[in-house]
This record gives C-alpha cells, structure tokens and sequence, in this order.
C-alpha cells in the first residue's frame, strides 16, 4: 500500500477535536487547552458528540464514528486530534469507512488507546499518522 503523508499544519488551520474513545468531559483545562491553542494562531472546532458521557465515560458508537467521519470530511479541518485516550476506540474498527480517511488524509493526532485506530488507519489506508499529544 502507498505511503500517504498529510499536509503540514500552518498557521490558521482548523483543528477539530473529537473523542473516540472517552469523553472530553474526563479532560481538565478544557477552556484553558482552547485558548492555548488559539494562541498558537489556530482554529479550535470540536465533533458534535465530544460532551456525551456514558457509563464507560464516552460516547455511542454511533456518535463516535459520526465525529471521525464528519472530522475527516469536512475540508475545512487540517488537524484531527482526539481527546485523552480511554479503553474503547477498538470499538469503531468494524464502522470506520476507510475510504472517507484515504480520500481526505489529514493530520491525525492522540496517544493512548487511540493507538488502536493508529493502527488500523496505517493499515487500511496508508495515512502516516502521529502519535502525540492529545486535547
């Protein structure tokens, strides 16, 4: 499979911060992370379903998948960096269209259980991804 490097982040990028694993609500310095970012010159967004909080301190799957996808979509979005990592990212395998992640590569940001969908990304679409800082 052909290696795919995303393009590099400048200055006015839009960053969209989604959490496929556990809620940005497990998170501290939530408005102080956003002006941080902001600071550095760049657009902070967030997925639609980043403050929902189950029992496992997450999101549906549903709402999950619907976050990743919609980062990668929205071409408006350079950066997509997730929240901190949790125990359940390995959930979204089986619902990730691949082919909307190799069609719009962008810059993909997280540690922890993310290192899952690391992975899987490398795998099926051959997007070099980071694994670093998260949200």
């Amino acid at each position: 499979m052909e290696t795919i490097f995303p393009k590099k982040i400048q200055k006015d990028d839009e960053i969209r911060i989604i959490s496929p694993s556990s809620s940005i609500k497990r998170v501290g310095g939530f408005d102080q992370n956003l002006v941080a970012k902001e600071k550095l010159g760049y657009k902070v967004t967030f997925g639609d379903h980043i403050l929902e909080n189950d029992l496992f301190y997450s999101s549906s799957i549903t709402a999950r998948i619907q976050d990743l996808h919609q980062a990668f979509i929205d071409d408006n979005v350079s950066v997509v960096m997730t929240t901190i990592g949790g125990l359940n990212s390995n959930e979204l395998l089986p619902y990730i269209d691949w082919e909307i992640i190799r069609s719009h590569p962008k810059v993909f940001i997280g540690y922890s259980d993310i290192t899952s969908l690391h992975n899987a990304i490398r795998a099926q679409t051959g997007l070099v991804t980071y694994y670093g800082p998260c949200y």
